[in-house]
């Protein structure tokens, strides 16, 4: 198949042996990403190129074939890591907790849940610095690990020319410009395959000092104990040198030490003494829904065009709460009222106005006054 074809369709075949018959007759940059510019609460923007969904249907195979390779069969480093994992005692394992199954945030900050010491680092250009070559080297990795399945039911393994091929094409189809694009769904889980080694020498260094580390995306958190200001400052100091190893470097500016008397927030939760949603986020939405249930289409067409996106929105971010606030009765109801506003819609054809009247007058159902 030609690259050029996958414009049009995605390829029939099975993966390895589209991979091992690619053709290239056109660059991989020419047509098979969107670029979206988003804009960061500091107004800065964030480039994000989505790759077009034949291209992105190969990604995800792409993907699944990483998760297996690494999650299940555990072949990642499995011959030159520098650390042996079995002298790290499992109760400080923490490690990566973004783009892997069963990872959310929500765990990343249970790790540092009532610490006295918090420090918080951000890795610079995260997806930018992931050069083509660390790319093609997860993928041969991957690609002399992974068995060729054999029609009769055996396996044996790939040739060189073929392991060559497959690591060649692989590293194209998930790279854009020599580095890895933001928003293709291979990207975040090879960026953590490049800095697994990383992590195990960073994970090793805290658990000697009973520190408990993590790492979601280019957030970097780690807490333990009081710290003297040295031994913070060497703390920061090992993992900024440990990034150059890996030509990644630390983002000066949003370093952040937070003691307990500070407002610690990890992955936008906070940690203090339990995991909590900020107040002012919680305000935001306790407004909305006042809003919603007082001036119904009024306020929804004042931001919003249209009324199903703007309820699975809301929704959405209540649900959010109550993933991290299990217990919140406030939010739980405000979770009720709009499955039951939702049903008045869908089931009865009300209008907006009509289904949150209706829903205001059930008893059951507690919206703020």
């Amino acid at each position: 198949m030609k690259i050029s074809e996958l414009k049009l369709n995605p390829p029939k075949e099975e993966l390895t042996n589209f991979l091992l018959n690619l053709e290239y007759d056109i660059p991989l940059n020419d047509g098979f990403y969107n670029e979206l510019v988003l804009f960061k609460k500091n107004k800065r923007k964030r480039i994000i190129h989505e790759p077009i969904e034949s291209l992105k249907k190969v990604q995800r195979e792409l993907l699944a074939i990483l998760y297996q390779a690494i999650e299940k069969n555990k072949i990642l480093n499995r011959e030159n890591s520098s650390i042996d994992m079995n002298k790290i005692n499992p109760g400080f394992i923490r490690g990566v907790t973004a783009y892997r199954p069963s990872c959310s945030v929500i765990r990343n900050a249970h790790f540092h849940k009532n610490k006295e010491l918090i420090i918080k680092l951000d890795i610079n250009n995260f997806f930018g610095s992931v050069s083509e070559k660390q790319v093609n080297d997860v993928w041969r990795n991957i690609w002399s690990h992974t068995p060729k399945q054999l029609e009769n039911g055996n396996q044996m393994n790939y040739s060189a020319d073929e392991i060559h091929r497959l690591t060649v094409n692989s590293n194209k189809l998930a790279t854009l410009n020599d580095s890895l694009p933001q928003g293709a769904p291979t990207s975040g889980y090879i960026a953590n395959c490049v800095l697994d080694e990383f992590d195990k020498r960073v994970l090793f260094f805290c658990c000697k000092r009973n520190l408990s580390y993590s790492r979601y995306s280019d957030d970097i958190t780690i807490s333990g104990s009081k710290r003297t200001s040295k031994e913070i400052a060497e703390i920061i100091s090992f993992v900024a040198n440990q990034l150059k190893k890996y030509d990644f470097e630390l983002h000066q500016r949003k370093i952040r030490v937070l003691k307990k008397h500070n407002r610690q927030i990890v992955t936008g939760i906070v940690v203090n003494e339990k995991l909590s949603v900020p107040r002012k986020l919680k305000k935001a939405l306790r407004q909305e829904v006042y809003f919603l249930f007082k001036f119904a289409e009024n306020h929804v067409k004042r931001h919003h065009s249209n009324v199903q996106k703007y309820l699975n929105r809301l929704s959405g971010k209540i649900n959010w709460v109550i993933q991290v606030e299990k217990e919140n009765r406030e939010f739980l109801s405000y979770r009720s009222s709009l499955k039951n506003l939702n049903s008045n819609l869908q089931n009865k054809n009300f209008s907006l106005y009509d289904a949150c009247r209706i829903t205001l007058e059930n008893p059951e159902l507690f919206v703020i006054d």
